[in-house]
């Protein structure tokens, strides 16, 4: 059986339409190299729609390629808001 091979990237500062693909190519090319990336976002200042929408994509390639992405710190508010503004909180699991 083959070991699953974890790492964590922590999301700091702002995640917007500004920075969206250089941190979808720092999810991607983690988990190019783990099975399952847990991504911290303690940090996180200011979440926008697009940058929320690429990470249930993340989530959901992950998953097809039989990989996960855990999401920690979910009670940030930066996340929470924009999550349960736009209905992302039902398939993620956060409040």
């Amino acid at each position: 059986m083959k070991k699953a091979i974890c790492n964590t990237l922590d999301i700091k500062g702002h995640f917007t339409s500004s920075n969206v693909f250089e941190l979808q190519d720092k999810i991607e090319y983690a988990l190019h190299t783990n099975d399952i990336l847990t991504l911290n976002l303690k940090q996180l200042v200011e979440v926008d729609l697009v940058c929320a929408f690429m990470l249930f994509i993340c989530i959901v390639k992950a998953n097809k390629k039989n990989k996960e992405i855990k999401l920690q710190n979910l009670e940030n508010n930066a996340i929470k808001e924009v999550f349960q503004m736009i209905g992302l909180n039902r398939y993620l699991g956060t409040i």
